[in-house]
């Protein structure tokens, strides 16, 4: 059995004095992609006092009526081995999206029973992006963190804001540029990690290689591997993806098949509970991406991030972006999966239009 054997995962491991904490930055199921590095860095840091903290920028409707404990106006700590008997009856997974759809517990509950432990996620709110900032500070200092990973189930965090479709990208500026504003003397190191190239609709493989070559002009890419079945933190990742309703994510469930070595139009068993027979399986989802978050969110790349620090909502910041967004010229390139290759009737796990999900600030699951 083989382990994820990359220099950016010897970087990390080494530059991690006291905690690193994995933040799903998108929404929905984001930090499921980190598992991978979750359990890589477990092993790692075996005979260490070195922590690691889990937490996710939530989907979850009316997040602070659910339970868990308050911390602030965005963040909730939820440690499924503190739920009575009677809320955890609230998700059971025969319920049904969207009554079982609180992925922070699941997670939280399948972990404390895998490993025996309790392992809470910190879960965050769509609240304005300064209470992001506050919250995020407030888990960072709480745990002395001074690594973050930034885990993105996809590609949109790489954007810049001048392509011709981006996706559902929102709820990543909103992280990102929350992260961003905390001073990096706090927190030195940032690094975003995607997963699942492909997966996404309105997303241009060619608008993201050109923009990793314009974050690589910059010193902020550290490279790429592809994540395959033999290695024991992958196997860790399917079978956590599979025990916590893997029909909610249609992005970790079109990232399997293809670590599985799966191309093209598959019938993916765990998305037919959600009525999507097929989907379309893209050869480099498999693939993680390394840059330097702080390269990301520079103004020279992104100067998006930035200009949404004032947001107050989800939707004041997608009307921000949208304000400033040039109208002509917009990069127009497709690719294999964005416009060319797409049998009819196969858009099985996104939306049609991004925009809908931030302008109705509907539940997008991933």
């Amino acid at each position: 059995m083989t382990t994820i054997e990359h220099s950016f995962l010897t970087r990390v491991v080494s530059e991690v004095q006291n905690a690193v904490l994995l933040l799903g930055i998108g929404g929905g199921y984001d930090i499921y992609s980190g598992l991978p590095f979750y359990f890589e860095l477990l092993d790692r840091f075996q005979g260490t006092e070195k922590k690691i903290v889990l937490a996710n920028f939530s989907d979850v409707r009316k997040l602070e009526e659910k339970p868990g404990e308050q911390l602030t106006l965005s963040c909730k700590k939820v440690d499924a081995t503190q739920f009575t008997p009677e809320e955890k009856q609230m998700f059971l997974p025969e319920l049904g999206y969207p009554r079982n759809y609180y992925p922070e517990y699941h997670l939280s509950n399948y972990l404390s029973g895998r490993l025996g432990t309790s392992v809470p996620v910190y879960a965050f709110s769509k609240t304005s992006v300064e209470e992001l900032r506050i919250g995020y500070q407030h888990v960072i200092t709480a745990h002395g963190i001074d690594t973050v990973l930034l885990h993105d189930a996809g590609v949109d965090s790489l954007l810049r804001g001048d392509e011709h479709l981006m996706g559902t990208f929102t709820d990543d500026f909103m992280t990102l540029s929350a992260m961003s504003a905390i001073p990096r003397t706090l927190v030195p190191r940032q690094y975003l990690v995607c997963l699942g190239l492909g997966t996404e609709a309105h997303i241009s493989e060619h608008d993201f290689f050109e923009n990793l070559g314009h974050v690589q002009s910059m010193g902020g890419y550290f490279g790429a591997i592809a994540l395959v079945p033999e290695m024991r933190s992958v196997q860790e990742y399917i079978r956590a993806v599979d025990g916590c309703i893997p029909c909610n994510t249609g992005v970790n469930s079109s990232i399997i098949p293809s670590i599985e070595g799966h191309f093209g139009e598959y019938r993916e068993a765990r998305l037919v509970p959600r009525g999507i027979p097929w989907i379309l399986v893209h050869p480099l989802a498999r693939f993680y991406w390394f840059f330097d978050a702080f390269a990301v969110t520079d103004p020279r790349h992104n100067p998006m991030i930035q200009a949404i620090r004032g947001a107050q909502s989800r939707l004041d910041a997608f009307q921000i972006i949208e304000a400033r967004r040039p109208k002509e010229p917009l990069r127009r390139k497709g690719g294999l999966f964005f416009d060319g290759y797409r049998p009819k009737g196969l858009d099985p796990v996104r939306p049609k239009r991004a925009e809908e999900e931030s302008v109705k600030g509907r539940c997008r699951i991933e």
